[in-house]
């Protein structure tokens, strides 16, 4: 053991390092602090923002701490005169185009860069000439960007590489025309992608929808573990006033160091969702009482590229040619659909709700044929429509909001009922218990399913109106589209969802057959 450790002095202090580390690493553990931006335990090492310079002895100009290994005998020293004037020109350097909008950056408060700035920065600076600009990227829904402020550090480049293993930042041009972009103007949209966020020591990178929503010293901390995982991921909930504004990693090397997914870090904005159901339903009679709202069907949505008619039967998406371009809804619907390719819904379609054991391992059986044909299995309306546009997947169980957004890119999309039928449901509208003013809100229930609320409804969501009178406010074209024209017969080619006494049983396939490999 003794071999492979060497002596050293930091400022006068003599330490023990192992033969290979850098001085950073070694100068962090003895709680010596020496001031960095490229620089991530986690991540390799880059030297590329020099602020960690400092002083070695019979160096002739100063060391990068993060990218220098220890010797045996090295004396370093991070606050002599020669050390403090490198990274004090280091900071000089990084804030010639570095913009002064501070008062309005997300950052603020917690930002790297102005914290060292108040130690190594001057408070006047000597450059006159003008400031490059750069311009924004688009990167996705979840990361704004300021790339005006960009430091260059490539953090962002080395998590993509190093950590979630799927590189979708990268660096383009040299020196002062050096950036940060994506490859071919693709968006990020890994799962953890959104680590960049906390990774980026300046406020070049940050939460978009959490943008502007409230200043880092405004907000309490407090300490949770994820709701969405099996693991205990550690999180950090910050509170403005009682409600929730954002999740940000809590470290623990046990579990996730100092990362965290993106559903921890965004799903959190379903607790404030209008559609949230927060009190407990009216109840007469034991019935709950309700207004039906919307209506429609599970249908098979398909490329029309690919399938220039309408497939007639479920059973294609089990077809060998089709590997890995099919999805299908993260939902027991698809239990219900595989019951129907085997023959279950005859002659009784409620069968399908309360199938036998032996059925259900059958329709296990059938479901895990079809895993290698499954691309990814869909948990949201938007996530299916962006699978079919990033040509990802060519026909899936959807629904008709699918169709109609995908008609709305102009991307070529059908919609049919397979000739085994399929599932649909009924949303309905509920009067909570605890409601304060009941009369009111048979006011809103009987307002929402006029024809005219509905017909504006159905503009939004493109689901079938449970009021047929919807019909007269749209043209003949709208309301075919919405069966509208035939509503009795299209209806015979649905069944709707109804009561499954053994629920627990029929998940416990689902989740088996998700969890094979």
């Amino acid at each position: 053991m003794g071999d492979d450790l060497v002596n050293i002095e930091v400022n006068g202090v003599p330490l023990k390092a192992r033969k290979g580390q850098m001085i950073m690493q070694v100068t962090d553990a003895a709680d010596i602090y020496i001031p960095r931006f490229c620089y991530h335990s986690k991540l390799t090492v880059a030297a590329n923002c020099r602020m960690c310079l400092i002083e070695v002895e019979k160096a002739p100009k100063p060391l990068p701490a993060c990218a220098t290994p220890v010797m045996e005998g090295m004396k370093a020293f991070t606050r002599s005169p020669k050390a403090i004037a490198a990274q004090r020109a280091v900071m000089e350097f990084l804030l010639i185009n570095h913009p002064l909008d501070c008062p309005i950056c997300d950052q603020g408060g917690e930002c790297e860069l102005q914290d060292l700035a108040m130690g190594y920065g001057r408070d006047i600076s000597r450059f006159s000439e003008r400031k490059r600009v750069v311009k924004d990227k688009n990167i996705g829904p979840l990361v704004s960007t300021d790339m005006t402020r960009c430091i260059q550090c490539t953090r962002c480049v080395r998590f993509g590489a190093q950590i979630q293993g799927y590189p979708q930042l990268g660096t383009t041009g040299r020196g002062e025309h050096m950036q940060i972009d994506t490859y071919v103007e693709q968006s990020i949209d890994h799962e953890l992608s959104a680590n960049i966020i906390d990774l980026c020591p300046v406020g070049a990178l940050n939460n978009k929808p959490f943008r502007y929503h409230a200043r880092a010293w405004e907000m309490e901390q407090h300490a949770l573990v994820s709701p969405h995982d099996g693991f205990g991921t550690n999180i950090y909930a910050h509170t403005l006033r009682g409600k929730l504004m954002r999740v940000v990693p809590r470290p623990n090397e046990e579990i996730n160091e100092t990362w965290i997914a993106d559903r921890d870090r965004f799903g959190f904005e379903g607790i404030y969702a209008s559609e949230r159901v927060a009190q407990p339903l009216v109840r007469i009679n034991g019935k709950v009482y309700g207004v039906p709202f919307m209506w429609g069907p599970d249908p098979i949505v398909y490329d029309t590229t690919v399938f220039p008619q309408p497939p007639d039967s479920w059973s294609v998406m089990w077809d060998p040619k089709y590997k890995g371009k099919i999805s299908v809804w993260d939902d027991l619907s698809t239990v219900y659909m595989a019951a129907q390719v085997l023959g279950y819904d005859k002659p009784d379609p409620s069968q399908l709700y309360n199938l036998s054991d032996a059925q259900l391992d059958a329709v296990k059986k059938k479901l895990l044929e079809l895993k290698p044909n499954i691309r990814k299995m869909w948990a949201t309306g938007g996530e299916l429509t962006n699978l079919f546009e990033n040509h990802e997947v060519v026909i899936a169980m959807g629904w008709p909001l699918n169709t109609a957004e995908l008609k709305k890119a102009n991307f070529p999309v059908g919609e049919t009922i397979p000739k085994e039928n399929t599932t649909g449901w009924i949303d309905h509208l509920m009067i909570t218990a605890g409601s304060d003013n009941k009369e009111l809100a048979y006011q809103f229930l009987e307002y929402m399913i006029q024809a005219k609320t509905q017909k504006q409804v159905t503009d939004i969501t493109h689901y079938e109106p449970a009021n047929p009178q919807a019909a007269q406010f749209m043209s003949p074209d709208e309301a075919k589209v919405l069966h509208l024209d035939d509503v009795d017969n299209y209806q015979k080619h649905l069944y709707f969802w109804q009561n499954v006494p053994r629920r627990q049983k029929y998940t416990e396939i689902w989740n088996e057959v998700k969890a094979a490999q």
